[in-house]
Formats: structure tokens, C-alpha cells, sequence
């Protein structure tokens, strides 16, 4: 073939280049373009925009709404139970602030009674550990997935067998848990260390239901498990959160600082814990034997300084 009937190549042109239309080459598929139309992609835009507000928006309010509950349920559960007062009165304020004071009060007490007692970490990774390992082993399956093999649904009918008996221990573990009141508590020198003790468990025993409870949705087994286990974790988890939250609730409370008040005519000086709902103002002694006294008068008081309940009640004091 003779170099004569070669097409000529196209040499770059200096300056801007324009697409030819009747080279294939530069043609441009229809349907791309359409796919990328600026109104399209800039509503696309706002629905992921908006999406992510209402992601968002959601979080904040389940959020709200947890630490409420979590503060609502330490007050009701927590010190003043343990007092044996009655309730006190509080605002929606004070409710929130206790909600988000209980989380840092329960890793605090885990904190501590781990540094007392390092076996207490121990035995925490040695519960925790294999309910990580099979969260992080399991995987959930879908409708369009293959039919699981024999031996993976056999061992995932075993977990779900493992996780509801586990949480019916921790259940069993929950009710049967010695938690003193305020005069059985001070018999002993290390009280304040006991509570401690008692919340740190409680927070344990917290993360490894919150832990089964999320495994229990994902083994790969037939619904039916699925949702008994599943269930049952779920109920073991709520028990577990309301005795954290009033574990943790007393734990802060004895450490928080109370008003220490005198009559104005120079009565006797006790610790101010608060003020009833049906009326009345609930005292502590700053002496032994240290017992509670409400009183119903409207005399004025006059605040000298500021005491904790742990503080007041030491043996040392």
C-alpha cells in the first residue's frame, strides 16, 4: 500500500481546541451528559445535605433523651433509694447534669477499683474479651446472601445458646447482688471503697450485655433465634444500664459537695442532702452515730461550708 493513501494525521493547532463533531473520536455519549446535569447533581446535593441534618439531628435528641433517662432512673434508683429519703426534689436542669455525671462517676469508679485491686482488670478482659472476638467473628446475613453452610449455622445456633445463657447469669447476677443501704453501708470502714467496687462491676457487667446484645442480631442463624436472643439480650441490657445508673448515681452522690447550715438562732449544724417533694428538708449528722432527720420548719439557716456525704461519714472524721 503506497504512502499516498494514508490518512493524514491531525497535528496539534496551537491555541484553544474545540471538539469535532464529525470525528468519533470526539463525540461524547448522550447519555453521560445527562447523567451529570448541574440541577440534577445539585439536588442530589441538598438530599444527601439534608439527610445528613436529620442524622444528625437524630443523634442529638437520642442522645438528650439517653442521658435524661440515665438521670432519671439514678435518681430514682440511685442515692435517694439508698438514703431511704424518699424523693427528692429536682428540676429537668438537675436531672440532665446528673445524667451526664453518672457515665463519668461509673468509669471513675472502675478506674479506682481497678488501681485497689488489679485482678479486677483482669477478670474485666477476661469476660469482655471473648464477647469482642465473636462480635468481630460474626457477620450477619442478608436476603440475596448464599444459605449458610451446616457447620456455621450449627456453630451460630451454639452462640445464640452461649448468649442467652450468659444473660440469664448476669441477670441472676444482678438481682442477687448485695447493694447495703446508707446504715448497712457505714458499718463497714471501707464503705465508700464498696460502692466504688459495686459500680465498677455493674459498669462491666453493662459493657458485656450492650456487647451480647449487638451479637445476638448478628449471628448468622435463623430469624427465630435471631429475635429470641436477641431479645432477651436486649431486656438483660436495660436491667444492667438502670443498676449501673444507680450504682454510679450513689458513687456521686456521696462524693458531691452539700451545704453544711446552722439555725440562725445556733441550733445544731448538719449536712443539707436537699429538699423533699411532699415538703420539708432532708439533714445528715456530722456526728456519730450519723443519721438522717427531716425537718419541716421555716426557720432560717445560715451556711457555714461545704461537705460531702463520703467526708462527713468517714471514720476518721
Amino acid at each position: 500500500m503506497s504512502d499516498d493513501s494514508r490518512q493524514p494525521e491531525r497535528q496539534p493547532v496551537p491555541g484553544p481546541q474545540f471538539l469535532d463533531p464529525s470525528d468519533p473520536a470526539d463525540r461524547v455519549d448522550a447519555s453521560r451528559t445527562e447523567r451529570w446535569r448541574p440541577s440534577e447533581r445539585h439536588g442530589a446535593d441538598h438530599a444527601r445535605i439534608g439527610i445528613r441534618l436529620g442524622l444528625t439531628a437524630f443523634i442529638v435528641a437520642t442522645t438528650i433523651a439517653g442521658v435524661l433517662i440515665i438521670g432519671g432512673v439514678g435518681h430514682q434508683l440511685g442515692l435517694d433509694h439508698w438514703l431511704g429519703i424518699g424523693d427528692r426534689a429536682q428540676s429537668l436542669t438537675s436531672v440532665f447534669v446528673d445524667g451526664a455525671r453518672i457515665p463519668v462517676s461509673l468509669l471513675r469508679s472502675i478506674y479506682d477499683t481497678g488501681v485497689n485491686d488489679p485482678l479486677f482488670f483482669a477478670v474485666a478482659m477476661l469476660v469482655l474479651i471473648p464477647a469482642i472476638a465473636g462480635l468481630a467473628a460474626a457477620r450477619p446475613t442478608r436476603e440475596d446472601d448464599a444459605p449458610v453452610a451446616g457447620p456455621v449455622r450449627v456453630v451460630g445456633l451454639l452462640t445464640a445458646g452461649i448468649v442467652i445463657i450468659v444473660d440469664v447469669i448476669v441477670m441472676v447476677r444482678l438481682l442477687a447482688a448485695d447493694r447495703p443501704d446508707f446504715t448497712a453501708a457505714l458499718e463497714s470502714d471501707a464503705w465508700l471503697q464498696t460502692l466504688e467496687g459495686l459500680a465498677a462491676s455493674d459498669g462491666v457487667t453493662t459493657v458485656l450485655a450492650i456487647l451480647l446484645a449487638v451479637l445476638a442480631f448478628r449471628l448468622p442463624v435463623d430469624k427465630w433465634a435471631r429475635v429470641l436472643a436477641g431479645t432477651i439480650a436486649l431486656a438483660t441490657t436495660l436491667a444492667a444500664l438502670a443498676a449501673a445508673s444507680a450504682s454510679a448515681s450513689i458513687v456521686d452522690g456521696v462524693s458531691r459537695d452539700f451545704p453544711v447550715v446552722r439555725s440562725a438562732n445556733g441550733g445544731t449544724t448538719t449536712l443539707l442532702l436537699g429538699r423533699l417533694t411532699t415538703g420539708g428538708t432532708i439533714h445528715l449528722g456530722l456526728e456519730p452515730p450519723y443519721s438522717l432527720s427531716i425537718s419541716n420548719g421555716t426557720g432560717e439557716m445560715e451556711i457555714v461550708g461545704r461537705r460531702s456525704i463520703a467526708e462527713t461519714c468517714s471514720r476518721g472524721d
